[in-house]
């Protein structure tokens, strides 16, 4: 495990040591949260190294829980408990010629990739009136994968599809930069924008840069009454 990832998990403690010591001095909040958007990854199978290809955004959604601590009215510490999901599909094309630049052999493959993490980002937050801004890392914990794929072979022979679905192993642990923006609506409910980025390898190598975009709504549980040091001045 590299170093970078021992440091960020020492931090993460440190500041749920002091969240914890703090609780009782402070007006903190707790809710639940869902969002969706897209998201990419970005690499190359190794499979598929001398293929063109090509990456597209798929959608991509995210659920679970949150919780602030305010050091004053406008700044404090934030932390989330999520459950993430990634997907991205690609293509990937090889075509072989003949002297006479006539094709006698094309490869085209789809990959539809799904990826689950349980996610733990960790972020300072800044409060503008009704808009906060927080900034942080995220923790994820690789659950489960799967890539589909149909692949279809032209020859001289003829042509033939298959389709293949694959259980998709990723690094267990990744961690990543986590940024976002959230509206207050009302005491209770608030609009946020999420983004996360991150890097991994597969279980052949291939390394990939995911990037997901969320869009989501936020719903304070506690304390259901006003709040002036709460995120967006609930």
């Amino acid at each position: 495990m590299s170093p970078f990832r021992n440091k960020t998990r020492y931090l993460l403690f440190f500041l749920c040591v002091i969240a914890f010591n703090n609780s009782l001095k402070a007006q903190q909040e707790l809710g639940i949260k869902a969002g969706m958007g897209v998201s990419k990854m970005q690499g190359t199978y190794n499979k598929y190294t001398d293929f063109q290809k090509w990456e597209y955004a798929s959608p991509s959604y995210q659920v679970g829980v949150f919780y602030n601590y305010p050091f004053n009215k406008k700044m404090g510490i934030g932390a989330e408990l999520t459950y993430s999901n990634i997907a991205s599909k690609h293509s990937y094309q090889k075509t072989n010629r003949d002297s006479a630049n006539n094709i006698y052999f094309q490869q085209t493959t789809h990959v539809d990739y799904h990826l689950s993490y349980l996610t733990i980002p960790i972020h300072f937050y800044y409060q503008y009136k009704k808009v906060t801004l927080n900034v942080g890392v995220q923790q994820g914990i690789f659950l489960n994968g799967i890539n589909k794929q149909s692949t279809t072979i032209i020859q001289s022979t003829g042509m033939d599809t298959t389709f293949v679905s694959n259980n998709y192993k990723m690094d267990k642990y990744t961690v990543g930069i986590k940024a976002g923006l959230v509206y207050k609506i009302n005491n209770i409910l608030s609009v946020e924008a999420n983004y996360w980025m991150y890097n991994t390898k597969d279980e052949f190598g291939s390394a990939w840069k995911v990037h997901q975009v969320i869009f989501g709504l936020r719903y304070k549980i506690y304390p259901k009454t006003a709040c002036a040091t709460c995120p967006g001045g609930f």
